[in-house]
């Protein structure tokens, strides 16, 4: 879509009871009652409202009743009153994967769900700007952002696992959740445990990077703790990009 003709347009996982918009960079928009900005860029975000607030790099804020103009391309999300209190927006009706819920004494196996994947942006950055750890310094690379919305119902581990072939962050949205951290594939090898509440970002990916477009991950999952409805950006590098690392 030519988002030059446009101010905003629908995400692919907007729905009427957790609304959802990606704001064109320069474009007014009137925050009527609670509002989560995502800020998906590599770069400071002014919001060029009334406070002059700026939003770091990858990260999150909610902000209420103001007009702001942001610099630069974000996501916007409209709030219900309490967002702790999670949503129910028709997560039977995304794809569905396993997960599971512990009991004293049993094991539940529970569905989770995704929404549909949506392209934000093509974003230029050295990846070590994102992800936590590197064995070199790299130029920067073109990525392609992909987000989606997940959702889960409480208690629900959304399983352990150490693969992923882009860099991804997560931002709550609705409820409280948690991304763990494993040394191993098993739950009691549980080493951090961060709790997210809505309008929270974890601005740097977990992997570290090897060789440009290789990411190793610790084993990790989002657990939730309430009915929770998360955001997954993922940025995927894109192979027609052949700089080289020099620095």
């Amino acid at each position: 879509m030519d988002l030059t003709a446009v101010t905003s347009r629908s995400t692919r996982f907007s729905h009427p009871a957790l609304p959802s918009v990606l704001l064109v960079g320069g474009a007014e928009r009137y925050l009527n009652g609670r509002h989560l900005i995502v800020n998906f860029n590599p770069q400071a975000l002014k919001l060029n409202n009334r406070g002059q607030t700026q939003l770091p790099a990858f990260s999150s804020v909610i902000r209420c009743n103001e007009l702001i103009a942001p610099a630069q391309s974000c996501l916007i999300f409209e709030l219900p009153v309490d967002p702790a209190a999670g949503a129910v927006i028709g997560w039977e009706q995304q794809e569905s994967y396993p997960g599971r819920r512990y009991g004293t004494e049993s094991v539940e196996a529970v569905a989770f769900f995704r929404s549909p994947p949506d392209e934000i942006a093509i974003l230029s950055f050295p990846p070590q700007a994102l992800a936590a750890g590197s064995d070199a310094t790299y130029e920067s690379q073109r990525f392609s952002l992909r987000a989606n919305l997940w959702f889960a119902e409480p208690g629900t581990h959304c399983g352990i696992h150490n693969e992923h072939s882009f860099i991804e962050i997560h931002t709550q949205i609705l409820g409280v959740g948690r991304m763990q951290i494993f040394q191993s594939d098993e739950l009691a090898s549980l080493c951090e445990d961060l709790l997210l509440a809505p309008g929270a970002t974890t601005s740097q990916a977990f992997c570290q990077i090897s060789n440009r477009q290789h990411y190793s991950y610790p084993y990790h999952q989002y657990y939730a703790d309430t009915p929770s409805v998360w955001l997954a950006l993922e940025y995927h590098a894109l192979p027609n990009d052949e700089a080289e690392h020099v620095r």
